[in-house]
C-alpha cells in the first residue's frame, strides 16, 4: 500500500487563511458621547459574568473526559521549552485516537436520536438534530468572504438609515387610528417582560443574553437577602429609553455570519 498525502498550499499559509477568516474584517464603529443610557447599558454589561474554562467545555459535552486529561497533558507539556519531543508525539497520536473516538460516539448517538425521532414520527425534531452534529468536511477550506461581508454591512447601513427613503412602493394602511397606551413601565411590568423572554438564546456582541436578566430579577427577588443593585440599574435603563427616547449606541449592534457557497461567494 502507497499512502500520498496532497498539499494545495503550505500549512503555515492554510493555517494563516483559517485564521484570518475568525477574525471579523470590520471595526466596531466609534462610540459617541457618553449618554446616560450608554453609561447605565455599559454598567449592564460590566455585571454580565464571564464563562470560565470549565463553563466554555460543558457545552462540548460529546468529548469525553478522558480526552481533556490527554489535552491538558499535552498543553502542559508544551509549555515547557525542554520538553521530550518523542513524548509530545505519542502523545498528539493519543489525543487523535481520543477525538476520533469521541466523534465515531457523538455520531452513533446522534443516528439514534434521529431514528427515534423519525419512528415518533417527528420530521422537524430530527432534522434540527441532524443540522446539530453536522459539521462540513472538504478537501480545502471556504474562501473568505470580506468583499460580500462589506457589502452586506453598507447596505443594512444604509437601509436602517432615516434619510434613506424605503425601496418599493409605500405599504397601504388599512387599519384606523386607535389609541395606544404608551405611559411608562413601573418595575412590575419591566419584571413581567422578563419572565416572558425566551431563555437559550444566542447573545448579542456585548455578551448579555435573557439568562442574565433573569438571574438579576431572581435576585432581586429572591427572600432573606436580595440583590436589587443590577435589577435597579436594568429598571432605570428601560424607564429611561421610554422617557428620552435615547437608546445606547451598542445595543443594536449584531453579529452577521454569512454562510459561504459552493461558487466561492
Amino acid at each position: 500500500m502507497v499512502l500520498g498525502k496532497l498539499q494545495s498550499a503550505t500549512c503555515t499559509r492554510n493555517r494563516s487563511c483559517l485564521r484570518a477568516r475568525t477574525r471579523f474584517p470590520l471595526r466596531a464603529p466609534k462610540m459617541g458621547p457618553a449618554t446616560r443610557a450608554a453609561v447605565l447599558f455599559q454598567a449592564l454589561c460590566s455585571a454580565i459574568p464571564r464563562p470560565t474554562r470549565v463553563e466554555k467545555r460543558v457545552k462540548r459535552s460529546w468529548i469525553a473526559n478522558a480526552t481533556w486529561k490527554l489535552v491538558d497533558e499535552r498543553a502542559s507539556m508544551r509549555r515547557v521549552p525542554t520538553h521530550d519531543r518523542a513524548s509530545a508525539r505519542r502523545l498528539d497520536r493519543q489525543v487523535a485516537t481520543a477525538f476520533k473516538a469521541d466523534r465515531k460516539a457523538r455520531t452513533a448517538e446522534a443516528g439514534a436520536d434521529v431514528k427515534a425521532s423519525l419512528g415518533e414520527g417527528k420530521a422537524k425534531e430530527a432534522w434540527g438534530r441532524l443540522q446539530a452534529s453536522y459539521k462540513h468536511a472538504g478537501d480545502r477550506p471556504q474562501k473568505p468572504s470580506r468583499q460580500d461581508l462589506r457589502a452586506v454591512t453598507e447596505e443594512y447601513q444604509a437601509l436602517f438609515t432615516k434619510d434613506h427613503p424605503p425601496p418599493g412602493q409605500a405599504i397601504p394602511v388599512l387599519a384606523g387610528p386607535f389609541y395606544v397606551l404608551d405611559e411608562i413601565s413601573n418595575e412590575e411590568e419591566i419584571a413581567t417582560a422578563v419572565r416572558r423572554l425566551r431563555a437559550g438564546k444566542a447573545p448579542e456582541p456585548s455578551g448579555m443574553r435573557t439568562d442574565h436578566l433573569k438571574r438579576w430579577l431572581a435576585m432581586a427577588k429572591r427572600e432573606g437577602q436580595p440583590d436589587r443593585t443590577t435589577w435597579v440599574k436594568l429598571v432605570t435603563l428601560v424607564k429611561n429609553v421610554y422617557v428620552t427616547g435615547d437608546l445606547p449606541t451598542a445595543l443594536p449592534w449584531a453579529t452577521m455570519v454569512l454562510p459561504p457557497k459552493g461558487s466561492g461567494g
